[in-house]
């Protein structure tokens, strides 16, 4: 028997004490009621041999309140754990059943020992013995109630955790990218752009300075994507359309496609996002966007902001390849950071068939967070 198990079997008894000792307080106001049930109980059960009167009833100072007490106690504490154990359909059965065996108990003990019976006494040490069962019954299901809240609320921190883990993760091999990138691009185009100046210096040849300043600007271009791809200038300053309108612009440059961007959501929906809200929904837009150029193979791509129900609700499809029901369902490195990103705006991601059941159609729901308003207004 665990701890818990004798707590609560000691809770019991305790509660049933206080249960019998509060009936024998009560028993001057129940006597009268006791004389008369009792004997319509004896009417009934054809046993008149006896008259309940106050000559044969026992002395209430001496010996009839020791042996109620013993009495409601064992009633209390049975009827307690009826109603702590028992479902409510149950409980109710054997709680008649309970009543019946008092009925029956004193009746015995009239026709053998000639013990007056306390029926009505009985019956409030069952009834109250009853209300403590429930009583206990609930106290443990609000503790597991709160105990699978409290495992819950663990398990939820836990994947918050996990998720910020990953973010960061993610965010650090931005970082290398954009290391391999500066090197790969830019580094190389410096080198070559610094070699071209020692030549120029040595061995000036007509139009190797134009040369160089292509190569400039070339270089200059690069880091100005590199930029605008760690912070948008459009985002900032013309609005979460304008910055996912540009990013189809240089998708199409990329790929050849043709593109559409249709605007159906009220404007207050994009105006009450935060800063916040707007960047990480401009990254799952880029992404959506990036991973059509880089394995969808489409010749059209339709980017729609739209109502859905208190929500905002940003679609991007394409007419190309589609994607894999197993890498969603599996979730791939790069959809699972795409969902990560969405949860930390409370955001929801799913990946459709699009229209015809040809493409893909990435669907992202939103709703402004008052929260991150707030403290993106600090």
């Amino acid at each position: 028997m665990n701890e818990q198990n004798s707590r609560r079997i000691l809770l019991t008894g305790v509660m049933a004490v206080v249960v019998s000792l509060l009936v024998v307080l009560l028993q001057p106001t129940l006597i009268r009621w006791d004389d008369v049930l009792f004997s319509e109980l004896l009417r009934a059960f054809k046993d008149l041999s006896g008259t309940v009167s106050g000559g044969t009833r026992e002395s209430v100072s001496q010996l009839s309140l020791p042996r109620l007490a013993a009495e409601g106690f064992f009633f209390s504490a049975a009827s307690a754990f009826v109603a702590y154990r028992l479902s409510r359909t149950t409980m109710l059965f054997l709680m008649v059943q309970l009543c019946v065996l008092s009925v029956l108990y004193q009746s015995l003990g009239w026709r053998f020992a000639n013990l007056q019976g306390y029926s009505v006494s009985l019956l409030v040490s069952i009834f109250l013995g009853c209300i403590v069962g429930l009583g206990l019954k609930r106290m443990d299901e609000n503790r597991l109630a709160s105990d699978a809240l409290r495992v819950q609320l663990e398990l939820r921190n836990r994947e918050l955790l996990e998720s910020r883990l990953a973010i960061v993760k993610q965010d650090e091999r931005e970082r290398r990218l954009l290391a391999a990138d500066l090197h790969d691009q830019v580094l190389n185009d410096l080198k070559k752009i610094s070699e071209q100046v020692d030549t120029l210096s040595s061995t000036p040849e007509e139009g190797f300075g134009q040369q160089i300043q292509s190569s400039l600007k070339a270089v200059m271009g690069e880091i100005r994507e590199i930029m605008d791809n760690l912070c948008p200038v459009v985002l900032e300053h013309f609005g979460l359309a304008a910055a996912v309108e540009e990013c189809l612009e240089k998708g199409a440059q990329r790929s050849g496609f043709e593109f559409q961007l249709d605007q159906r959501a009220p404007e207050s929906y994009i105006n009450n996002l935060s800063t916040v809200e707007k960047q990480l929904l401009f990254r799952l837009v880029q992404e959506s966007v990036t991973n059509i150029c880089k394995h969808a193979d489409a010749s059209r791509v339709c980017v729609t902001f739209e109502d859905g129900g208190n929500q905002l609700v940003i679609s991007v499809e394409d007419n190309g390849k589609g994607i894999a029901k197993e890498m969603v369902a599996e979730s791939s490195r790069g959809l699972l950071y795409m969902k990560l990103r969405a949860a930390l705006i409370g955001a929801q991601i799913h990946w459709l068939a699009g229209a015809e059941k040809t493409g893909t159609r990435v669907e992202i729901r939103t709703r402004p967070s008052a929260d991150l308003a707030h403290a993106d207004g600090q």
